[in-house]
């Protein structure tokens, strides 16, 4: 201890080592403590908007349908979102150990700290009508961000009410992409249904069933702020 305090002080004397004022240490913590906040709000926007679009796209039904849904789930992710907002999680774990507190402590604390406090922003964000308001805006950038995503509905999913029907398919309203043949053999689906579809779309333009469900409770109305339960039941 004597041999590294006769150090510093002779570090001191030849001018090797100076001592910093006090306000320069409190206008890095400051700054840092600024760069912490943006990176971790910045973080929180970006995962909470991953949720939304999931959410408002209705890609959240697609992992239901097993293997191929969740491929088409998968394909619905807004994967350069998640990429950007894993980078910020990186440079938000980077400026937190900076701190005193978290460098001591093993990397593994703050990594899940901070994943812990970005999962519960999120679905804070998510909880207000903000996501949802600018989906509606008029702004050049915003607007054309959120309706370049929301836009895009699963591939492979219909969801929609039947208008008609005969024995081997029925033709549906999809919110998203409008009037639609579905083909089954043994459909067994009334007019007024409103059903989920799971099939591709042949030359014509029309949908082999590979699965239908029958919606019995969605609140269509509701601002998709989070994925809305519903109860299905399997096509027999």
């Amino acid at each position: 201890m004597n041999n590294i305090k006769q150090t510093i002080l002779e570090q001191i004397h030849t001018g090797t080592l100076t001592a910093r004022p006090r306000w320069q240490f409190m206008l890095e913590t400051a700054l840092l403590l600024v760069g912490v906040t943006i990176v971790a709000l910045t973080s929180i926007y970006l995962f909470s908007f991953i949720v939304f679009i999931i959410s408002v796209t209705d890609a959240v039904y697609a992992p239901s349908f097993g293997m191929r849904g969740m491929i088409s789930f998968l394909l619905s992710v807004p994967w350069t979102i998640l990429i950007l907002g894993l980078l910020f999680l990186t440079i938000l774990e980077f400026l937190v150990r900076r701190f005193s507190f978290a460098y001591q402590k093993p990397l593994l604390y703050s990594v899940i700290t901070i994943i812990v406090v970005t999962i519960l922003g999120s679905y804070g964000v998510v909880q207000t009508a903000m996501h949802e308001y600018m989906n509606k805006s008029a702004a050049p950038f915003v607007g054309m961000m959120y309706k370049g995503y929301s836009a895009k509905p699963p591939r492979d999913l219909y969801i929609g009410t039947i208008i008609m029907r005969s024995d081997t398919d029925f033709t549906m309203n999809d919110k998203r992409r409008g009037n639609i043949q579905v083909n089954h053999s043994n459909h067994g689906r009334s007019v007024g249904e409103t059903v989920m579809v799971f099939g591709r779309r042949d030359a014509d333009g029309i949908v082999l069933a590979k699965e239908i469900r029958t919606v019995s409770m969605m609140a269509t109305d509701t601002p998709p702020m989070m994925p809305v339960p519903i109860h299905m039941q399997p096509v027999r």
